[in-house]
């Protein structure tokens, strides 16, 4: 039961961790564009 948890836990975190990193580069690709125009 507690295994389960961790996984969900692991899951939340990661997928957590991924939409950061993707906003992250939307931010900085914005930033590029903004500075080249």
């Amino acid at each position: 039961m507690s295994v389960h948890i961790v996984n969900e836990v692991e899951n939340v975190n990661r997928v957590v961790m991924t939409s950061r990193l993707s906003l992250r580069r939307r931010l900085s690709r914005d930033k590029n564009i903004k500075n080249e125009v």
